[in-house]
């Protein structure tokens, strides 16, 4: 089966679990309208639902993008934090008044209600939902939606082909075979020039690829195999082999920037790595 392109999602799992999220707190909001006697008042609530179910959904996804900018940007855990709470509480603010816009349009009434002192109130309950919808998509976005029983035989194989990534530590020319997903890569060492953290697994930078490559390996792993007189840990999400290092700047806060050959993305050294990489550079 054809992979299927979805340009603003990592895959179809993320797309149908968000989905299904917002179509189950739309069919909520739907069959709490029984309630009610009047027809005209449960129309008008379905709509309003309808409205209120879609603005929740693109404020989510706003803020799932915003958060995935902010990490990509700030290596600071407390700030990261910080302005990821900020951001929550931004895009469910917005929600509330997208809230009352709406229901403003399917009422049929002359002037909008405007309720200023609610809305940062309002926005503090709601702020559950969006971050639930958030963590959802954060949660699947490296997984991948399967059929059971498919491809089994395959998947088992590739369980037990840990003797061929075993713990010693490898030589800059071996060549090595890495499980990725449901096939395994062919490639060398020297060929990778940098490994960055995703969740449990890592992306791997490689000359042999024109993409990122997901592996089924920690950054822990990694440490283990590769030749530690090339390859250095430069912050707790990043592995950079030393021979592709055009150069290093030096940022504020003693922090350095790393700047690695073929890669456009900002790689950041912490200061506690600063000193062992310096020292190999002799600076």
């Amino acid at each position: 089966m054809k992979k299927i392109h979805i340009s603003a999602f990592k895959n179809r799992l993320q797309l149908s679990l968000f989905l299904v999220f917002w179509l189950a707190y739309f069919t909520i909001n739907t069959v709490s309208t029984l309630f009610f006697d009047k027809e005209v008042f449960r129309t008008i609530l379905l709509i309003h639902s309808l409205l209120y179910a879609f603005s929740g959904l693109a404020c989510s996804f706003f803020g799932y993008k915003t958060i995935k900018f902010i990490r990509s940007k700030i290596q600071s855990n407390t700030r990261f934090l910080l302005l990821a709470v900020l951001c929550v509480y931004a895009v469910t603010f917005l929600w509330v008044i997208l809230n009352h816009f709406s229901w403003w349009v399917v009422s049929g009434n002359e002037t909008p209600v405007i309720r200023l002192s609610v809305y940062p109130v309002k926005a503090l309950l709601f702020s559950i939902i969006t971050l639930a919808a958030i963590l959802l998509l954060l949660l699947a976005e490296n997984k991948s939606l399967t059929v059971p029983g498919a491809n089994k035989k395959s998947t088992l194989d590739l369980q037990n082909i840990q003797h061929l990534f075993d713990s010693r530590e490898s030589n800059y020319n071996d060549t090595i075979l890495l499980p990725v997903k449901n096939k395994l890569l062919n490639f060398k060492i020297d060929t990778i020039k940098l490994i960055q953290a995703n969740d449990y697994y890592s992306n791997l930078f490689s000359d042999k690829f024109d993409k990122t490559v997901l592996t089924n390996y920690s950054l822990k792993k990694w440490e283990e195999i590769l030749p530690k007189k090339h390859f250095l840990r430069i912050h707790r999400s990043s592995i950079i082999n030393l021979n592709y290092v055009e150069n290093i700047e030096k940022m504020y806060n003693n922090t350095y920037e790393v700047k690695i050959k073929g890669i456009e993305q900002h790689i950041y050294m912490s200061r506690r790595c600063a000193k062992t990489v310096l020292e190999k550079f002799q600076l």
